[in-house]
């Protein structure tokens, strides 16, 4: 869903980075940061401050991979 290019929410989401569309899972922190993890165990979590969140470039919210996410 390219309509939602802000993290509002835990899901997975596509993050614009170096040319390419990445998805990571994404979770919203009580203080407003954002922890982004992979399924793919080699690359390591992230935790994004709530000052620097808002300069990541969401391209969307992932909605669908063969069955409906919640």
């Amino acid at each position: 869903n390219t309509g939602q290019n802000k993290v509002d929410k835990d899901g997975i989401y596509l993050i614009q980075a170096n040319g390419a569309a990445i998805p990571r899972r994404i979770q919203v922190l009580h203080d407003g940061g954002l922890h982004i993890t992979c399924d793919n165990l080699a690359y390591a979590p992230q935790t994004i401050s709530h000052e620097a969140a808002p300069s990541l470039n969401i391209v969307g919210r992932v909605v669908w991979i063969g069955k409906k996410l919640p």
